[in-house]
């Protein structure tokens, strides 16, 4: 709501702290990266400097997840307007999952990508679908036990708990897991921003999701239960 008495309104005011913040902050971590990425460099050259180099990949992994996390806070607090094309989301989601499959690998859970045509055809801001797609696999990646399976579906029309009565203007997007469920007391926090059951999470990549999902117009919604849990994302293919 806009204060009357704040000609920019408390919504604006919080866009401009948040773009000075970032600046602030994203440039003393680049600064440092490279720094860091010289000193790497140097030591890589001296053999008996070499016990150095893992203090120094420890420090690079630790500016990389703060880096995540004001991309994040970013997403979050200032979420730019859709970047609407035309495209395939058989290939855009497959090209996601893709990139996704290092961390399966490391974690040893397969990630397995299906549609239900060989083409679909949907108007959607790519980017911000691929961001939605990362939050949801990654989570149910690290959730799964290793030797189980996530699934990625994309179909036309209705899916699995999805009603819809244009069925050819509807794209769903499933994302499935082997998790032991989201316990029920959790199950209605999941898009409150900064609620996380994880140590070094944000807890504001569900958050994100879901916005990213009602700026297209579409929905999301879940089902769970000692099994697993099944995401279902519902987008219009011309929002």
């Amino acid at each position: 709501m806009t204060d009357p008495d704040e000609p920019h309104g408390y919504g604006v005011a919080l866009r401009t702290l948040t773009s000075g913040l970032a600046h602030e902050v994203r440039n003393p971590i680049n600064a440092a990266k490279l720094q860091l990425e010289m000193l790497d460099r140097r030591l890589c050259r001296e053999h008996d400097e070499i016990r150095f180099r893992d203090p120094v990949a420890a420090a690079m992994s630790e500016l990389d997840r703060l880096t995540r996390l004001l991309d994040d806070f970013l997403a979050f607090a200032q979420p730019t307007a859709l970047r609407l094309e035309d495209i395939d989301l058989v290939v855009a989601v497959r090209e996601g999952c893709e990139h996704e499959q290092a961390l399966a690998r490391e974690l040893g859970v397969t990630l397995e990508f299906t549609a239900s045509e060989p083409t679909v055809a949907a108007r959607v801001d790519r980017a911000k679908v691929l961001g939605l797609l990362r939050y949801l696999v990654r989570n149910a990646l690290e959730v799964t036990p290793a030797g189980t399976a996530v699934t990625v579906c994309v179909s036309v029309g209705v899916g699995v708990g999805v009603s819809t009565t244009v069925a050819e203007d509807v794209v769903v997007l499933e994302i499935a897991d082997h998790g032991p469920g989201i316990p029920a007391g959790d199950r209605a926090r999941i898009y409150e921003p900064f609620f996380t059951t994880k140590e070094s999470g944000t807890g504001l990549g569900m958050s994100i999701a879901q916005s990213i999902v009602t700026q297209h117009r579409g929905s999301i919604r879940f089902e769970s239960g000692p099994a697993g849990t099944r995401f279902y994302v519902r987008l219009p293919r011309r929002p």
